[in-house]
């Protein structure tokens, strides 16, 4: 913060920029992505291959080859894309 002190722990490899009062952050460990507030407290799981920031709600996120939007509890929106028949522009 301001002062100097630390308010997300250091257990994160990666983190993007805070948007809606949440960050993706990709934890040490395993390289999974999940996301926080900005008191470092965890709001989702950290289950993603891929996360992006959130925009009016929703965040893309990526499982396996599958992507899928989830609100700001880390529920689904839709069911799973396949991203190869999206890259594939079928």
């Amino acid at each position: 913060d301001n002062e100097g002190n630390v308010k997300i722990p250091f257990e994160y490899s990666e983190c993007q920029p805070f948007s809606e009062g949440m960050a993706a952050v990709r934890q040490s460990k395993d390289g999974k992505w999940g996301y926080i507030n900005a008191e470092g407290q965890p709001l989702t799981q950290f289950r993603y291959d891929k996360a992006a920031m959130f925009m009016n709600g929703a965040a893309w996120t990526v499982i396996g080859k599958k992507g899928i939007w989830i609100n700001q509890e880390g529920r689904p929106y839709d069911k799973f894309f396949n991203l190869k028949k999206i890259q594939d522009g079928r």
